[in-house]
C-alpha cells in the first residue's frame, strides 16, 4: 500500500456545550487540546434573524464559555459551528429568494462570534438539502477564508442515496471536510470505497469513530486502524464523537471522569505513520507554515552563503535553511530546565537528535536560542508549539530527501 497523502493530516473532534462537567473539564485544564486541531461544537442551528433570513444560533448554554476556554489554552485551535437539521431547508428557500441573503448572515455571525466555520450533521429532514445549502455557502466561505464540513450519519448509503444526485458535485466544489460516522454502519476501510467509487475526492474525506461509551463505540483495535487507513489512503483526516465523553471510566456518566484514550489513540496512529509518508513542499511542508508567512518574511537568516531572507512559503527558502528550521521547531521539545533539575521531555514530544552527538543526546532548548514558532508575548510553550504531527511531517521531508 502506498501512501497518497495530503495536505497535513487533519484531527477534528467534537465537544459537547449542554454540559457543566464538560465546561468544568476544559476550565480545570483536564482535556488534552493536543490530540486535534479542529473543534466542533454541539450543537446550533439555523434560526430567524430578526434583520430578515436566518442565522446561526448556538443553543447549548455552556457554547460560548466552551470555545472561549478552548481558544484560551489551544490558540491555534480552528472551531466550528456544529448544525443539525433545523433551519437548513429555511435558509435554503431564503437563499434563493432573497439573493443569498442567509448566506451573508451566517458569515457576519461566523466572524463576529470567533469560530472558523460550520459542520453540517443532518441526519433528517434536513438532509435533502445539504448539497443545495454547501452550494450557496461556498463561494462566499471560501472569500472570507472559512470552512464547511459535512457529518455523515450512515455513510454506507452513499452520497447520492444520502443527499440527492447534485451531492457529489456540491461536496467535491464547496466542502473542506466530509466527516465519515463510520461508527453508525460499517467501517472507513469500508466506507470510503463507497464514496470515491460515487465520484467523491478521497482528500476531503475524514474517517469516524465514537469514543463515548456506548452501542456504537469503536474499538480501540479498530480506532488505530481506521486512523493508519486513512492516513495511508489519502484522506483529509479523522474525526471523532466526542472528546468531552472520551472513554469515561463511570459507564454512560456524561463527561464523567474520560479518559480520552479514543483521542489518544487516534493521534498515536497517525502520528506512528508520518515516518513513512513521503511528504512533498507543496502539499505537506508549506501549510505547515502558511500562517507564520507574514510574521516571517522580513526574518534574516545567516548561512555560509551570507544573510538573506527566510521566505517560508518559498520552496528553495526552505530547503536551504531546512536543518536551522528543523532545529528551531524542536526548540519546545523538552520542559525548562529548574535549579534542581534538567530538562524534561515535553509529554508526547519526539527530540531532534544532537548533530555530531552520541546515541541519546538530543537538541535541547539551550541549543535553539530562537525557538519556532515565535513566541514574543511569553505564552506557556505548549500554546505556541507546532503539533507534533506537523514536527514528524518535517522531520519526514528533511529524510525523504526534501521533495518539491
Amino acid at each position: 500500500m502506498t501512501s497518497n497523502a495530503t495536505t497535513i493530516f487533519e484531527i477534528a473532534t467534537w465537544y459537547d456545550t449542554w454540559n457543566q462537567t464538560g465546561l468544568n473539564n476544559l476550565v480545570n485544564k483536564a482535556v488534552p487540546l493536543n490530540y486535534a486541531t479542529r473543534y466542533n461544537l454541539a450543537f446550533g442551528q439555523l434560526s430567524a434573524d430578526q434583520a430578515g433570513g436566518y442565522t446561526i444560533e448556538m443553543t447549548g448554554q455552556f457554547a460560548d464559555a466552551v470555545k472561549e476556554q478552548i481558544l484560551a489554552q489551544a490558540p491555534g485551535a480552528v472551531i466550528y459551528a456544529g448544525l443539525g437539521d433545523a433551519g437548513i431547508a429555511g435558509t435554503v428557500h431564503d437563499n434563493k429568494q432573497n439573493k443569498n441573503r442567509s448566506t451573508k448572515n451566517i458569515v457576519a455571525w461566523l466572524q463576529a462570534n470567533g469560530y472558523s466555520g460550520v459542520s453540517i450533521d443532518a441526519e433528517g429532514d434536513g438532509m435533502s438539502s445539504v448539497a443545495e445549502f454547501v452550494a450557496q455557502l461556498g463561494p462566499s466561505f471560501r472569500a472570507e477564508g472559512l470552512g464547511i464540513a459535512v457529518s455523515v450519519p450512515w455513510p454506507s448509503t452513499g452520497p447520492t442515496g444520502l443527499y440527492g444526485n447534485n451531492a457529489v458535485q456540491a461536496f467535491n466544489n464547496n466542502v473542506d471536510a466530509v466527516e465519515l460516522q463510520d461508527y453508525s454502519s460499517v467501517s472507513t476501510p469500508n466506507s470510503v470505497p463507497i464514496w470515491t467509487s460515487a465520484g467523491v475526492k478521497a482528500s476531503i474525506l475524514m474517517g469516524g469513530i465514537c469514543t463515548e461509551n456506548s452501542d456504537v463505540q469503536t474499538s480501540l483495535e479498530d480506532t488505530h486502524n481506521w486512523a493508519q487507513y486513512a492516513l495511508l489512503n489519502g484522506l483529509r483526516g479523522m474525526f471523532s464523537w466526542r472528546l468531552d465523553n472520551d472513554h469515561g471510566t463511570q459507564g454512560k456518566k456524561e463527561d464523567v471522569d474520560p479518559t480520552f484514550t479514543g483521542a489518544k489513540t487516534i493521534y498515536d496512529a497517525v502520528t506512528s505513520q508520518v515516518g513513512i509518508m513521503q511528504p512533498s513542499f507543496e502539499k505537506d511542508i508549506k501549510p505547515i507554515f502558511a500562517k507564520y508567512v507574514q510574521s516571517m518574511k522580513e526574518v534574516k537568516v545567516a548561512d555560509d552563503r551570507g544573510t538573506r531572507l527566510l521566505l517560508l512559503d518559498d520552496y528553495q527558502s526552505v530547503c536551504s535553511f531546512a536543518t536551522k528550521i528543523q532545529r528551531a521547531i524542536h526548540g519546545y521539545d523538552f520542559l525548562p530546565a529548574t535549579l534542581t533539575a534538567p530538562p524534561q521531555l515535553r509529554p508526547g514530544a519526539k527530540p531532534l537528535p544532537l548533530p555530531g552527538g552520541k546515541p541519546g543526546e538530543y537538541v535541547l532548548p539551550k541549543d535553539v536560542p530562537h525557538p519556532m514558532p515565535d513566541n514574543p508575548l511569553n505564552w506557556p510553550a505548549e500554546m505556541v508549539r507546532l503539533p507534533q504531527v506537523a514536527i514528524d511531517a518535517f522531520d519526514a521531508w528533511i529524510a525523504a530527501g526534501k521533495r518539491a
